[in-house]
């Protein structure tokens, strides 16, 4: 849940089961008081990425365990026996070339891809305006995997 400060009262919630993956802000950089998290939204083809920075750096530690806590409540336990063994040391190795790209409405029906600030390596996102989220994923190496979602 989401909760105003001032007033404790609810402004959003997120089921546990629709979130997909959480990250935080690397340590000694502009981002290490921000976390994000990916939401599945209403189906499977509409995802939402959620970026907060908090103002207590040490918050965010406190957030993540908390999602982690929650993952463990939720998820379902997968007997030792069921994990099927490598079959070489290299056979559970994947590799993957990913691309990100940000598109904001244009105003006209299409999407145009969002300026990225060289110098700071940001996005320069403009508020209140619909942005699309192409990610591209292509496998690199070991055998082909289906990709579901």
């Amino acid at each position: 849940r989401l909760l105003d400060p001032q007033t404790n009262t609810e402004i959003e919630n997120y089921p546990i089961y629709k979130i997909l993956f959480c990250v935080r802000g690397h340590d000694g950089t502009p981002e290490s008081d921000c976390f994000a998290f990916t939401e599945s939204h209403y189906n499977a083809e509409l995802f939402r990425i959620h970026v907060f920075r908090c103002e207590i750096q040490e918050a965010v530690s406190r957030i993540l365990y908390s999602f982690a806590t929650a993952f463990r409540r939720s998820a379902k336990q997968t007997p030792l026996s069921a994990i099927p063994t490598p079959q070489t040391p290299d056979s559970d190795i994947f590799t993957f070339s990913v691309s990100l790209e940000i598109k904001e409405d244009d105003g006209k029906g299409y999407f145009s891809a969002v300026p990225k600030d060289k110098d700071r390596q940001c996005f320069k996102l403009r508020q209140g305006i619909d942005k699309k989220i192409v990610i591209y994923v292509q496998q690199t190496t070991n055998k082909e995997l289906a990709i579901e979602r």
